[in-house]
């Protein structure tokens, strides 16, 4: 039966049939539970991966017994039941590190694995330094001598859990302005053979680390934007080529060296033989046209022709196409109707759960697996605290029932970094 049937599939028989009570049994269920999340994730993906992730506490019976991708998905269940006139449960902490006064968020082009990344002071050494902020802590962030993060303009983050995080790679640039590759845990620092420039760069990274994306603007001409692809597995450029736009502000490529580019009001997608297909949206400066993090979607901002700014954002299944557009149905807080835009957008394990923080502080949780007409429903609603800055959030999954959300927060005078988190 384990290797015929599914997971539904022997939940259904299990349902219907005393008699297949204990021929089902929870190790089938294991196996079948484990099959479907490699199939999702990672086919690389093994049992000891499963051990240090945070099940519902429905499903706490489950992991307690050994059997955790049955857990990861019962937990997947029982975080999709909420009912639908009760509210999560809300907490906020500030400061998330007393010894560090926050300054500014510094979110990469793309936080694959919910990380979040801020300028900060130690407020004993008054020394300013990157740290890296994950589930509450937060550390300082080391790079090479003589070296900064590469530039790069996301207006909308987004990240991903990832039960197997990728390579925690960078794009860096010395004081000549050449772009390098850095691997954190092996140190290895590697110059990129791509051009110089004096212009601002706006670069990404694929997932593996294999494909190098770079949009240099004014290069030939007023009003135009050069565009290159490095293989890096190949050592050669795999993408050359220039577009009458000059407002290209964010850049993503995929493992397989497909290039998505936008601007404020038109996406550019790029096969890998260069072929080009167009998106036109009404984002303004706001429009979000990037993959997430995981490469499985396209998210862009949706069309309103005639309705003016809109808000909505649609996931394209890069796989087979399908649309589902996640709505905003809560209003604007008062006084704060031109700052409904989505800020920072996050997927839980399986693509199942996806996060959205707005720029007025509201957060709406999705669910991809339920909704019909190619719009997904809102299953959770919460707040940020309204503080009078720019709360620049950034938000990320714990688990499948836990969504955190960092944010800056006035304090006083003083300006910190809180973390607001929603248990579902």
């Amino acid at each position: 039966m384990a290797q015929y049937l599914s997971l539904a599939d022997l939940g259904r028989v299990q349902s219907v049939s005393s008699v297949f009570l204990d021929a089902v049994t929870p190790r089938m269920m294991e196996r079948a539970a484990l099959a479907l999340i490699r199939q999702e994730e990672d086919p690389s993906v093994a049992a000891g991966d499963l051990r240090t992730l945070r099940c519902h506490p429905a499903a706490q019976p489950w992991a307690d017994s050994g059997f955790h991708a049955a857990a990861c998905l019962a937990s997947l269940h029982h975080a999709g039941r909420l009912p639908v006139a009760g509210r999560a449960g809300e907490r906020v902490q500030h400061p998330v590190e007393s010894r560090v006064r926050m300054l500014d968020l510094a979110t990469r082009a793309l936080t694959r694995d919910g990380r979040v990344i801020v300028w900060g002071q130690d407020v004993q050494s008054l020394l300013v330094a990157k740290y890296v902020v994950r589930a509450g802590q937060i550390m300082p962030l080391t790079l090479p001598d003589g070296f900064r993060t590469a530039a790069a303009i996301p207006r909308i983050n987004s990240s991903k859990h990832f039960l197997r995080p990728p390579p925690d790679c960078w794009l860096l640039m010395n004081a000549d302005r050449e772009l390098h590759y850095y691997h954190t845990d092996s140190r290895q620092l590697v110059r990129l053979p791509m051009a110089r420039s004096t212009t601002p760069h706006t670069v990404d990274l694929s997932r593996s680390g294999r494909f190098v994306a770079i949009a240099t603007s004014n290069t030939a001409g007023p009003g135009e934007t050069r565009l290159q692809c490095y293989d890096r597995e190949r050592d050669q450029v795999s993408l050359d080529a220039r577009i009458s736009d000059a407002n290209l502000f964010q850049i993503s490529v995929a493992d397989d060296g497909r290039l998505f580019v936008g601007s404020y009001t038109r996406g550019y997608a790029f096969s890998r033989d260069g072929d080009v297909t167009l998106y036109s949206f009404a984002g303004g400066n706001h429009a979000l046209f990037r993959l997430s993090p995981d490469e499985r979607f396209l998210m862009r901002s949706c069309s309103c022709i005639g309705e003016g700014d809109c808000n909505d954002i649609v996931l394209q299944d890069l796989g087979n196409g399908r649309e589902t557009r996640l709505p905003r149905d809560i209003p604007p807080r008062t006084g704060q109707s031109g700052a409904m835009r989505p800020e920072s957008i996050a997927f839980s394990l399986l693509n199942r759960l996806v996060a959205i923080a707005y720029e007025d502080g509201a957060l709406q949780i999705f669910d991809l697996r339920q909704g019909a007409a190619g719009s997904a429903p809102v299953m959770a609603r919460g707040n940020l605290p309204v503080t009078g800055v720019s709360l620049q959030p950034h938000t990320s999954f714990d688990g499948f029932d836990r969504v955190c959300t960092v944010f800056r927060q006035r304090i006083g005078r003083e300006v910190t970094l809180a973390m607001h988190t929603m248990d579902l």
